[in-house]
């Protein structure tokens, strides 16, 4: 378990079922244009997500994202979308539809790189 300093805090309670719920919708291999920070056309956005793991352990809420890969920001974005959803401010439709849209909304969610870890590599 990683120190409290390291966490990125969130003050609203989070609807933990809510968020893995619009997890679901990204959860396999989609194009995660809207998901990323790159110049469209920079790399190829198809990715696949294994799967999105959410869960609390002592009042920590703990989001595990498994990829076979991931672009410039995505996971932060991921994580943000989920976040949103979970205090209320996003439902899993506007998630559906941000994933659809094939582009990145102007000043769309980003989450802050603090209490993000990469967890492991595999090649």
């Amino acid at each position: 378990m990683f120190d409290r300093k390291y966490c990125y805090h969130i003050d609203e309670k989070l609807d933990l079922e809510a968020m893995r719920n619009a997890s679901e919708v990204l959860v396999g291999t989609k194009d995660f244009q809207s998901f990323t920070t790159l110049k469209p056309n920079s790399k190829s956005t198809v990715k696949t997500i294994n799967y999105i793991d959410i869960r609390e352990n002592h009042g920590i809420v703990e989001i595990e994202v498994n990829a076979n890969d991931f672009i410039w920001n995505m996971a932060n974005i991921i994580i943000e979308y989920l976040l949103q959803v979970g205090i209320g401010e996003l439902k899993i439709k506007d998630v559906e539809r941000v994933l659809n849209n094939k582009k990145r909304p102007e000043n769309g969610p980003i989450a802050q790189g603090k209490g993000l870890c990469l967890k492991e590599v595999r090649y």
